[in-house]
């Protein structure tokens, strides 16, 4: 069992990469960190159009979708706001297959059930990263 309980209410910062701020990609890489995972440094404070472009690019370079959720899988999520823009987040599933840790702006570390409504009908899909 991993330890997570100290990261649960840690504030949002961008670009927080810990142990005091987490942004959501910083606190991906300090949970993988945690389950013996290196993830890839990726700068997430940046515009949306290119971040899913970005996203895209990663996927190509070691993260592979999984059909199903899986222990220390990344989950993203695509959201679209008031004006029909794509806004992105990402976390990392829980050893129980049912729940992922993650932050938002403006939030804390919190723990969340994947079949929650508002992340549900949001759900991009799961990744696994692989490094080659």
């Amino acid at each position: 069992m991993i330890k997570l309980s100290d990261l649960i209410g840690k504030p949002y910062k961008d670009g927080g990469r810990g142990p005091d701020y987490y942004d959501c990609w910083g606190l991906c890489m300090e949970v993988a960190r945690r389950a013996g995972i290196e993830l890839p440094e990726f700068n997430v404070a940046i515009d949306n159009e290119l971040r899913g472009r970005l996203i895209n690019e990663q996927k190509k370079a070691g993260f592979h979708r999984l059909n199903k959720p899986v222990s220390w899988s990344l989950v993203l999520f695509r959201i679209w706001d008031d004006h029909n823009n794509t806004l992105w987040h990402v976390g990392i599933v829980l050893e129980n297959c049912r729940q992922f840790i993650h932050i938002t702006g403006n939030s804390f570390v919190c723990i969340t059930d994947l079949k929650r409504g508002f992340w549900d009908i949001h759900l991009e899909g799961f990744y696994k990263y692989a490094a080659d």
